[in-house]
């Protein structure tokens, strides 16, 4: 149909704008994967989903996802180690995270800072050092009026009684980056459920620091897979097959 064409013309421009000039961003520990839930949410980075044997299923899952909802946007990222100093400058995680912004804030010529909401005073700290090497500047908890930001960047247990104003601001045109701290996910899930995203309850690279950089997909294609349905569809094909070689291994000793 026409509005699903238009749809995955948008979701191309969106994966276009945020991996342009990207060929590999750096992994990270405890990464907490995210769902894309409606048309409007699109797929960006994705890898592999591991069995509690570390073996690897052919099923990947988004990382970092985007997602366009009234006249704002809003994004969510795995891990916000992504944002800390050691990370940031690692492969072209930069130049990602550079586009990201520009793609929340619509290209914005304003030389507004971007508030840091709900973060504690070391990652703050943390997350300033890495954005100043981009020009950028930052203010921090700040919620007389969240109007005067083009972009604001939040952890994921931000505290549920800002998040009614959140949603005002996107609704209103604003930009706005989740980041993943491996809290309790309910309540920031409610929250992320009506543009279209959810975190999952699993953990890649759980505690492991050591993985080779994620490469950016080489197109749109490559990840529209990712997307819930498809995936639920290949996730439930691999686990009938997982099951199936399971009972057969069980018969095969018994």
């Amino acid at each position: 149909t026409l509005i699903h064409q238009i749809d995955i013309k948008m979701s191309k421009l969106t994966f276009d704008q945020i991996v342009a000039n990207v060929k590999n961003i750096t992994s990270l520990p405890d990464m907490m994967p995210v769902l894309c839930l409606t048309t409007e949410a699109v797929p960006i980075f994705i890898s592999f989903l591991y069995l509690e044997d570390s073996s690897a299923l052919d099923v990947q899952l988004p990382i970092i996802a985007a997602s366009s909802y009234e006249k704002g946007r809003i994004m969510c990222f795995s891990q916000v180690k992504i944002l800390h100093n050691e990370y940031f400058h690692r492969a072209d995680t930069s130049q990602m995270i550079s586009n990201s912004i520009n793609w929340l804030t619509r290209e914005s010529s304003e030389n507004a800072p971007i508030l840091l909401l709900g973060f504690d005073k070391p990652t703050i700290t943390d997350i300033n050092k890495s954005l100043q090497s981009l020009g950028i500047t930052t203010e921090s908890d700040d919620i007389s009026n969240l109007s005067k930001y083009n972009c604001i960047f939040i952890p994921s247990n931000i505290t549920p009684d800002i998040m009614y104003k959140l949603t005002d601001y996107v609704k209103n045109g604003g930009g706005l980056a989740v980041f993943n701290n491996n809290s309790e996910m309910e309540p920031i899930n409610k929250f992320l459920l009506q543009f279209g995203l959810s975190y999952t309850y699993c953990v890649l690279n759980e505690g492991f620091d050591n993985s080779d950089d994620i490469q950016a997909p080489p197109a749109y294609a490559y990840v529209k897979e990712s997307h819930f349905v498809p995936l639920l569809n290949r996730f439930k094909l691999i686990m009938n097959k997982y099951e199936r070689t399971i009972e057969h291994r069980i018969k095969n000793y018994s």
